[in-house]
């Protein structure tokens, strides 16, 4: 059984208050354990040692049965180390799991001998069947031993893998070790300072989530692993998350808290890390100790209007070749194993991994390799193949960033690392209440916002696809359209938890910038719901990315759209609408109503280039004014207007030249010549910067 891990601060604190007397250590929970440190205070007692196997008795069939009885214990009952003794049999025989931070596989020790590679110890609570007692370890040992086919090896190990084995090692050899007074780790100054009442509610709450970050620091998809890997080793880490819980504990007062909490934070790692915890406790409850951070704090940018929470930043990759293989592997391979096979072989083995679709998988299923870059979390598969391109998958950045110009260093790295600069989606998340009033206002800033980067993309050549569009408000759109559309549309007259349940039950997933719902998780109070944009592959230039992103995170932190009528912009504004309905209308002054229907049907946004930009006002959401185009600009919208007129007009006399030859023309051959009208229509009418003021 692994050793307990119990957060000794509140043990300490629950005991004095209530008895006013030094605790005795009742047997703890193995999800409270928090290890402490020291270098002395330890005695030993003797119990029987054990017989060393010799080469018969490592290839006996006996010793194979205790093997494959340990590996399916470990198997039902997940753990880091279990031995023969634990199945009450006398034998030197330990399996080290597959999940633990050293091994990707079920390791057998037989025979097993440490050798200390540090002087650094760990103290930590122990309670297994026996009376529950402070034992004092390396942190880092060396074990020789020989593996289930005689042959000698050597494992390395560190932190709670390394003291269990050196616990079942002491127990073969008739030792252990135990500390022999609580009085010897904790000074009486430790003691004086909890003897208060213990802590309740959000403060409760985050000390548990502190307790808990500890052991997942092992899963190199979580932050504490990040903090963990710029510390150093378990002794620092352990050491810093004592450091934190001061933090905490130390300080009654909001004010004070944060300024611990801010001296605690020492890099970009750390305040990530700080703010996922404070958000699984409930960040309305850390309010002052936020505002502290969010104004103090260089490494907390975004904060968010309300002071409840802030705008964070996350990003997704999508990608159908083969170099994923480099930075993910079955646990079944080693690292060396894994390298050694082809492009071809690994893709293969990913590909055939049974592991559920469109769900990023864990660790101890799909490792990471040491080519993974640190800000990368799980491997996901894609729900089916594309044949044309190969195995299809998905990235996902390992948690939320508080800091955008952290993101897109991330971002460029994962761009530089594939040669790609295509398929990632950033995502901006943040709250606003369940039943904000001026839902209405931030809707019709959206929609501006989508709309400058769907034009902003025309420019790139970049479309929509089958499954992405532009997003169109309900009431813009024909009754026909309405009915048949299969995307979700913007609502107006509701509240945000109506229209996001409507979003998320149609799976809205407008192409350049998305309206999400539920994928965010919960927010940080009932009251209030969790939603983000999605910026969908909507640039291939990574410079552009940026600054959309950084844009978008500053509008929402500042709410830019409160202070704006949506009323008057609904009636005043220009906006977009891809219905099939109008752009036949619009494009039938031009063209015979039969390519008119034609053009229509294969391409919604046929009409874009047909608009009088010029003519109607563009709301600006930094001087919250209406700006009229000027006329230099307004005669270059027209001058392109013209050139896309053509362009259409020249189309219908191709097509039309080729039906009178007998010759067939394909739907998408029609679909690619309006895209490739459309784009140079954006690059020379440029009205995309009417819209750049959201």
């Amino acid at each position: 059984m692994p050793p307990v891990r119990l957060n000794l601060f509140i043990l300490l604190a629950l005991t004095i208050f209530f008895t006013g007397v030094q605790p005795i250590l009742a047997k703890p929970s193995t999800s409270q354990c928090l290890a402490f440190y020291a270098d002395k205070a330890t005695v030993t007692t003797t119990n029987q040692k054990l017989s060393v196997l010799d080469d018969i008795a490592i290839h006996s069939s006996a010793t194979k049965t205790i093997i494959s009885q340990l590996q399916r214990d470990l198997e039902i009952r997940p753990g880091i180390v279990r031995s023969a003794l634990d199945l009450g049999i006398r034998q030197r025989v330990v399996v080290v799991n597959i999940a633990s931070p050293v091994g990707t596989e079920n390791i057998v020790l037989l025979n097993p001998k440490i050798t200390p590679m540090t002087s650094d110890k760990s103290f930590s609570l122990e309670g297994c069947a026996w009376e529950c007692n402070f034992v004092s370890r390396f942190t880092h040992i060396r074990t020789e031993y020989k593996d289930e086919n005689g042959r000698s090896q050597i494992l390395e190990s560190h932190g709670d893998t390394a003291h269990m084995i050196q616990k079942k090692v002491e127990l073969f050899e008739g030792t252990s070790t135990a500390a022999t007074s609580l009085m010897k780790i904790f000074s009486k100054k430790v003691l004086k300072d909890y003897r208060r009442k213990p802590p309740i509610g959000p403060i409760q709450k985050l000390t548990t989530a502190i307790d808990e970050s500890i052991e997942d620091s092992y899963n190199p998809y979580s932050l504490g692993f990040d903090v963990r890997k710029i510390v150093g080793d378990d002794v620092q880490f352990k050491k810093s998350i004592e450091g934190l819980l001061s933090a905490v504990l130390d300080h009654p007062n909001a004010k004070d808290r944060g300024k611990a909490m801010n001296n605690w934070v020492t890099s970009e790692a750390h305040a990530l890390f700080l703010y996922d915890l404070l958000s699984r406790s409930g960040l309305h409850a850390f309010k002052t100790e936020l505002t502290y951070l969010a104004t103090q704090s260089v490494y907390f940018i975004e904060s968010f209007k309300s002071g409840d929470s802030l705008v964070t930043y996350s990003f997704e990759k999508e990608g159908t070749t083969s170099d994923i293989s480099m930075l993910f592997r079955p646990t079944e391979f080693s690292e060396k194993d894994w390298m050694n096979r082809s492009d071809e072989e690994r893709i293969a083995l990913l590909k055939a991994a049974k592991v559920p679709s469109k769900t990023f998988v864990r660790a101890s299923k799909i490792m990471p390799t040491d080519f993974k870059p640190d800000a990368v979390g799980g491997y996901s598969k894609e729900v089916r193949d594309h044949r044309r391109h190969g195995y299809g998958w998905e990235i996902s950045h390992k948690k939320y960033e508080i800091n955008q110009q952290r993101l897109m260093r991330e971002v460029r790295d994962v761009s530089m690392l594939f040669n790609q600069k295509h398929s990632f989606h950033v995502h901006v998340s943040f709250e606003l209440p369940k039943n904000y009033t001026l839902y209405e206002n931030f809707i019709h800033w959206f929609k501006q916002l989508n709309d400058y980067l769907y034009l902003k993309g025309l420019e790139e050549g970049l479309h929509g696809n089958d499954l992405t569009g532009v997003a169109n408000f309900v009431s813009d759109l024909s009754i026909t359209e309405r009915v048949k559309s299969y995307l979700s549309n913007l609502y107006t007259k509701n509240t945000i938890q109506e229209s996001q349940d409507k979003l998320d039950r149609r799976n809205s997933k407008f192409f350049s910038a998305g309206l999400r719902g539920r994928i965010y998780g919960p927010a940080s109070s009932v009251a209030k719901m969790r939603l983000g944009i999605e910026l969908r592959d909507s640039t291939r230039n990574m410079d552009l990315l940026d600054q959309y992103s950084s844009k978008v995170g500053k509008s929402v932190s500042a709410q830019v759209w409160e202070k704006s009528n949506a009323a008057e912009i609904k009636t005043m504004g220009l906006r977009l609408t891809s219905d099939r309905v109008t752009a036949k209308r619009d494009i039938s002054d031009f063209v015979s109503p039969r390519f008119a229907k034609m053009f229509s049907d294969v391409e919604a946004t046929v009409a874009f280039g047909l608009h009088h930009y010029e003519d109607r006002p563009i709301y600006n959401y930094r001087s919250h004014s209406w700006v009229k185009v000027s006329p230099e600009v307004a005669e270059r919208i027209k001058n392109a207007r013209k050139f896309y007129i053509q362009e259409l007009v020249n189309l219908e006399s191709e097509l039309t030249h080729l039906e009178s030859k007998g010759e067939k023309t394909e739907t998408e051959l029609i679909k690619m010549a309006i895209r490739m009208s459309l784009a140079t229509w954006a690059k020379k009418a440029r009205v995309a910067e009417l819209f750049e003021n959201f």
